[in-house]
Parts: structure tokens; sequence; C-alpha cells
């Protein structure tokens, strides 16, 4: 979902400016991107913890038609993501949410 429309959503709920709300929602972004990388878990507060998962690089073989690297393998670099470990109260918003639209 792009920033403006939840934006747009959040400001009907809130009574806040859009503009105000992506802003908010773009630097929640940075920082969590920032401590992820850093390899510290970041806690927002009714939605879970935000933890860096680490994946390992992976051998690849190049496969590009008529290229001189063609058959050549390749490792991938080890990389850092984030992970959602969701709150308490948002399993059991989900888990209620989905009794009242049926669905499983």
């Amino acid at each position: 979902m792009p920033y403006s429309r939840l934006a747009r959503e959040l400001r009907s709920r809130c009574g806040l400016h859009p503009d105000a709300v992506a802003v908010v929602l773009r630097e929640l972004v940075r920082h969590v991107i920032h401590e992820t990388r850093q390899g510290e878990p970041v806690h927002v507060p009714g939605l879970g913890v935000i933890r860096p998962s680490y994946r390992k690089g992976k051998r690849v073989v190049c496969n590009i038609p008529d290229s001189r690297l063609r058959g050549r393998q390749f490792k991938t670099p080890f990389r850092v993501v984030p992970f959602l470990q969701a709150s308490r109260a948002l399993v059991r918003e989900e888990q209620l949410m989905g009794v009242r639209n049926n669905v499983p």
C-alpha cells in the first residue's frame, strides 16, 4: 500500500493532515531499516517487534544467453532483512477480525 493511501486512511481515523502522517510513516520506515541493519530490534507498540533476520549468501549460476559469463557460479552477498514478530494484541485483533469476516 502506498504511503499516500495509508496516510489518507490514518488521517480519517486520527484527524491528522495526510502529509504529516506520510512524513511520520517514512521516518518510521527509515528508523526500522537503520536499526535492523545495525542488528538491533525495533519495538513498535501495538504492532510488535521488528527483528533483524540474517540470510546467508547463495550460489547462483549465470544463465544469460550469449554471455561469456554463462555457466559461471557466483555467490550472492550475506544480507540482513527485517522480520516482524507480531504483538499478542495484534494477533488477537487479527483473530477477531478473521472471525468477524468469516476468514479461516
